[in-house]
């Protein structure tokens, strides 16, 4: 979801205390107990119930984030866990890389500027510069949603290594049928072969937007987008800005080894 920004409608995010609160703070019991500690010893460092500890350990086990051994019952953070921590470091990185850029870019167009990465079936927008201007664009930040939702998502499908393109095309057509699978492949070589997209933004048709791909040796590492109001960032004046925009994704993919 994005919406246009102004000092009157921006709100602080409200804390919320659930299911989430009581996984993490298990895990921080099973972090801080010795390796292979019991469900009683767990529970006694989250500040957890035995009771609840344990169905919470069986959630987690169930989705390979800890294991467990069967002689002993006791339990260990899995690899699984760690390569997330490890995707969530270069997350990190390629917010601390892209944002000097990222402003400038934001200087020199006058408008929004925003950073999406992949991760698995889902895109998510990690980074934005916003524009300074009263009223302006400004993208819900770390909030999944399909992949190729929008042209930053559509530009990561389409500089996607191909066997994670084809994979992801595949469950397409498993999910939602042959021809929006067949749709968005002639959509990904088309954006491919151009090398950027622009268009109206498809939820927000007030914005325009123009997105390039951020290249590292594998294929795109993100999606650097400019967007702003149509009756101020018109398309010929967001394609005229199209060398800015591939030279700030490029100085960014640099960082990662890219072009």
């Amino acid at each position: 979801m994005s919406s246009i920004v102004t000092p009157a409608t921006r709100r602080q995010p409200a804390v919320r205390r659930g299911a989430f609160h009581r996984y993490l703070t298990l895990l921080e019991g099973l972090a801080a107990a010795p390796p292979g500690a019991s469900t009683r010893e767990i529970a006694r460092r989250a500040g957890l119930s035995p009771a609840t500890a344990h169905r919470l350990l069986h959630e987690l086990l169930e989705l390979g984030v800890v294991y467990d051994d069967p002689a002993t019952g006791r339990y260990s953070v899995s690899a699984r866990l760690w390569v997330l921590v490890e995707q969530f470091n270069k997350r990190d990185h390629l917010r601390w890389a892209a944002l000097p850029p990222m402003q400038e870019l934001r200087d020199r167009t006058g408008e929004t500027v925003t950073l999406v990465t992949g991760f698995g079936r889902e895109r998510v927008c990690i980074l934005q510069a916003e524009s300074r201007h009263p009223a302006h664009f400004a993208a819900a930040l770390d909030t999944p949603d399909r992949l190729e939702a929008g042209a930053p998502g559509k530009v990561l499908l389409a500089f996607a290594p191909p066997v994670a393109r084809e994979a992801y095309l595949d469950w397409v057509r498993s999910t939602r049928g042959e021809d929006e699978a067949a749709r968005l492949r002639a959509v990904a070589d088309e954006i491919r072969a151009r090398g950027y997209q622009i268009g109206q933004a498809e939820r927000a048709p007030e914005f325009n937007v123009i997105s390039a791909p951020v290249l590292g040796p594998g294929g795109a590492i993100a999606a650097l987008s400019v967007v702003g109001p149509a009756s101020r960032w018109p398309l010929a004046r967001a394609e005229a800005h199209l060398p800015d925009v591939q030279a700030a994704a490029a100085a960014i993919g640099r960082a990662f080894g890219g072009r």
